[in-house]
């Protein structure tokens, strides 16, 4: 017997993309033929690839039931360590950085899973830690790459098949985290930790192992987008992830994941996280109108995605008890 095509539970599951769609089809209306230029689109990817890294990390975390407001700050941090270890060469900027990552995502880690303190509380509290520390490393300023790192700036500003090299991580990132999500044992205890943490532990599921894992997880995607960052721009940063924390979120709600976890899909935070991208794009081609409006736009498509959910959840309650 074949199944009926379900119009309202497609677009339910697909919104993002199709919210996607359409915005694709205002900015080719309003910037012509400039918006699907070859040079735009790849510029528009390699901007929200290292963005998108982090976005991947906390949409796992969300599904969890969790919260990451850190990886702005594990960016700063991973982007200034990159840049102060360069003089030392290319292996030491990107080994130094990365064990950086996986140090504060342990760290985010410990404090969740081992030590049970409420994710948001703890991820508030290490953030502002990271971002101080990025300030301290040299002073709130920045630290030029040096050039003793030759090689160093590919991560950010090399081409594999003329397609930026950002692009390529970001789109084996997302593809290893779908399969993960869909089609291994970690990935539904994720998802079933997310639903009801109780039920996970009379199913056997090791939930601190596994909340552990994503923050290291997170720690790590969030850090290597930060040493990409300071490979593009030539320099560490201390505000390389600023405003992160909030847009990685907002991203993942577009996305369709629910904000108490138990719900969503990888592909869905790729696709808010390519609307954010967009939107910027638009204003920056539009050039008379002020960068403020992206997070202005953002907010309000943010708000619209919760109230969305919220009255999708109010009805599927209302027809669970019925």
């Amino acid at each position: 017997m074949e199944k009926k095509w379900n119009g309202k539970n497609f677009f339910a599951k697909n919104g993002s993309w199709m919210a996607l769609f359409l915005l694709a089809v205002v900015s080719t209306i309003l910037n012509g033929k400039n918006f699907l230029s070859v040079s735009n689109i790849l510029n528009l990817l390699r901007q929200v690839s290292m963005l998108g890294l982090a976005t991947i990390g906390v949409n796992f975390i969300i599904i969890a039931g969790c919260k990451d407001l850190s990886v702005g700050g594990i960016a700063a941090v991973c982007s200034m360590v990159a840049a102060f270890l360069s003089p030392y060469g290319t292996a030491a900027a990107i080994i130094g950085g990365t064990l950086t990552a996986l140090l504060l995502g342990t760290l985010n880690g410990f404090l969740v899973a081992v030590l049970k303190i409420l994710p948001f509380i703890a991820t508030l509290g290490t953030m502002i830690a990271f971002n101080g520390i990025a300030l301290l490393v040299h002073d709130g300023k920045s630290l030029a790459i040096s050039e003793n790192s030759a090689g160093f700036e590919f991560l950010g500003r090399g081409l594999i098949l003329n397609i930026p090299f950002p692009i390529l991580i970001f789109v084996v990132t997302a593809a290893v985290a779908i399969y993960v999500s869909k089609h291994t044992r970690y990935g539904r205890a994720v998802y079933a930790i997310g639903g009801n943490e109780e039920s996970a532990v009379m199913m056997g599921i090791q939930v601190a192992k596994t909340k552990m894992l994503l923050y290291i997880f997170s720690g790590l995607l969030a850090g290597f987008g930060g040493i990409m960052m300071s490979s593009r721009l030539n320099a560490g940063i201390p505000f390389t992830g600023k405003g992160w924390d909030m847009y990685t979120i907002a991203a993942v709600v577009m996305g369709g994941t629910l904000i108490r976890g138990g719900e969503g899909k990888i592909s869905g935070a790729v696709a808010g996280i390519l609307i954010w991208g967009i939107i910027q794009n638009m204003i920056n081609m539009m050039g008379d109108v002020s960068t403020y409006w992206q997070q202005i736009i953002m907010g309000f498509i943010l708000l619209g995605a919760v109230i969305v959910q919220n009255i999708a959840e109010r009805r599927r309650g209302a027809i669970n008890e019925g």
